[in-house]
């Protein structure tokens, strides 16, 4: 499950990369566009005989396009950033985060300069910026639904068997296929169960049935994995070194899983995060326009304004749109 599931996930990082790098890339096209206006507004750029393309043109079409997004953000930024230190475990984590990146797209015959410059970044220094101000983005939205969900809606889901130490475990996975049925998936699962019970170890079994198996060392899993529910109810359903007494199915195929030790369940302090994601998700599922309305508020707080004209008209207009949006 995990193999393929890391397929995916390169897949997803893919896409990560281009919303997270977007917002760059549109902002270095704009700062360009705004120094040649700055500077020499009324060049003409381009021309055929009675028609030609000024800087002042370019200029305009980009501003309406993309001028409230980019100054949005650039402020945005800024506020965050005075009022959210990132500590050294922060940056570390952020740092991790950039190779994770780097090291899926050379996975695809990219070396680091190329994903650098296929994406606008001079340097390795401005992606890393980049991803901080993603983070500091996810920190704030954090604390705003955190302030929204109130800290007795937070102790009470602590509270629930939803919050659990980090389980460790093995599994082993029949996938199902084209060459392979969901029925004899299932048939193979329950033989190797039955082989368990009968004595047979972990390892043997394995070997045995290498060729027709994934085998993959999960590790602790926490509150916060990706795992799927039937794989999750499974294992939180059973007792430490123990083996699933039933094939648990997925969208992988069925697995046998080995459950080995538990965690004590973490603090409050220490879960807070993972608990307000959680319940996080189910308020933006409910209200999609959450995170504009987190970024609104943080704009008023800190006395934004909009001096250009149609900028201003564009952003009243997307703050009553926003407004309206919660009759």
């Amino acid at each position: 499950m995990e193999e393929n599931k890391s397929k995916k996930k390169i897949g997803t990082n893919q896409l990560l990369i281009i919303v997270a790098i977007s917002g760059i890339v549109i902002g270095a096209l704009i700062m360009f566009l705004l120094n040649m206006f700055i500077f020499n507004k009324d060049k003409t750029v381009a021309s055929i005989k009675g028609y030609k393309v000024s800087k002042t043109d370019i200029y305009d079409k980009i501003k309406s396009s993309y001028g409230l997004s980019y100054t949005l953000e650039a402020v945005d930024n800024q506020i965050l950033k005075k009022k959210y230190t990132l500590t050294d475990d922060m940056k570390k984590e952020i740092e991790e985060e950039a190779e994770g990146y780097i090291t899926a797209y050379t996975s695809y015959g990219y070396d680091e300069a190329a994903f650098l410059e296929m994406y606008g970044f001079a340097n390795k220094d401005e992606f890393i910026e980049d991803l901080s101000n993603n983070y500091r983005q996810e920190l704030y939205l954090s604390d705003y639904m955190a302030e929204i969900l109130g800290e007795d809606a937070i102790k009470a889901y602590y509270e629930t068997d939803s919050v659990y130490g980090d389980i460790n475990c093995k599994h082993l996975l029949v996938a199902t296929s084209d060459e392979v049925t969901s029925e004899q998936a299932k048939a193979l699962a329950t033989t190797i169960i039955s082989e368990l019970k009968n004595g047979s170890s972990w390892d043997e079994v394995t070997e045995k049935y290498a060729d027709k198996l994934t085998v993959e060392d999960l590790g602790y899993q926490g509150m916060d994995n990706n795992l799927e529910s039937s794989f999750m109810d499974a294992l939180l359903a059973m007792t430490d070194n123990s083996y699933s007494t039933e094939p648990v199915e997925t969208s992988y195929g069925y697995h046998v899983i080995y459950r080995l030790d538990q965690k004590e369940k973490p603090s409050y302090e220490n879960a807070k995060k993972d608990i307000v994601s959680i319940l996080g998700s189910e308020l933006q599922e409910e209200d999609s326009y959450l995170s504009y309305r987190a970024f609104m508020k943080l704009e008023e707080e800190y006395g934004l304004k909009i001096k250009d004209k149609d900028l201003k008209k564009q952003y009243d207009e997307f703050k009553e749109s926003i407004k309206s949006s919660e009759n």
